[in-house]
């Protein structure tokens, strides 16, 4: 799901609906996954500026984070197609990014 057949792997980005951060960079409008390996994933998410390193699993077309290194959001996706994750806690849509 993450890697390509050229072994990259991937980053997806979701951007925050209504989101105006007012020119404050700490504000980020838009989220992202970017997956590092077969386990391990960078996250920004809910708007904030601290980039998160957590471990991921894939199971049953569903992708699940751990609550790790200060993560304390609930994150997990499904996998629509190659290109395109579907968050399941507030059903956003998450797009690969090239």
């Amino acid at each position: 799901m993450a890697r390509s057949n050229r072994n990259q792997w991937h980053k997806y980005t979701h951007s925050i609906i209504g989101c105006d951060n007012n020119g404050n960079a700490e504000i980020n409008c838009v989220e992202f996954i970017n997956f590092i390996d077969n386990s391990n994933v960078d996250v920004l998410i809910g708007g904030g500026d601290i980039v998160y390193r957590t471990k991921y699993s894939i199971k049953d077309n569903k992708v699940q984070f751990e609550k790790i290194g200060g993560l304390n959001f609930d994150i997990s996706y499904n996998i629509q197609n190659e290109s395109t994750l579907n968050r399941i806690e507030d059903s956003g849509i998450w797009v690969k990014k090239e």
